[in-house]
């Protein structure tokens, strides 16, 4: 994991400030803020539809450091992604990542990254990041 992690500049760095969590497979623990649609729910950058244990990915990223926000899949701490669905969406859900699939961690220390592949675990609660479903984890 040490190795993966230094694939990106400032992975470890992240990972040890922020305490993020792994997963059973290793993967790397974060959060999405979401939004809810008439007819289901879409991880918002990319309107990709999701459900627990799906895998979503993008092509498209943006590697930039000096890019707080850029191209890609964006995940965060729970703090961040919680304050951001409280002020324009409506949802947080668990996300696990390979640590080789993030692909910048932004200089200027908001909490989020980009990645370009994550794993769907589920929604969780707005008030205290608990898991609402009984999902065991997406597998690689």
């Amino acid at each position: 994991m040490e190795n993966k992690q230094s694939l990106v500049p400032g992975l470890k760095e992240y990972v040890n400030h922020y305490g993020i969590k792994k997963d059973r497979w290793g993967r790397l623990l974060f959060y999405k803020a979401i939004t809810n649609t008439k007819s289901s729910i879409h991880v918002q950058c990319h309107s990709r539809p999701y459900r627990d244990g799906a895998c979503v990915s993008c092509t498209i990223v943006d590697y930039s450091r000096s890019q707080d926000c850029g191209k890609g899949l964006h995940v965060a701490t729970f703090a961040f992604a919680k304050d951001f669905a409280n002020s324009r969406y409506e949802h947080v859900v668990l996300v696990a990542v390979e640590p080789e699939d993030v692909v910048c961690v932004p200089l200027y220390g908001s909490g989020k990254i980009r990645c370009k592949k994550l794993y769907v675990y589920g929604r969780v609660s707005n008030m205290t990041g608990e898991l609402l479903t009984k999902h065991k984890g997406p597998r690689p």
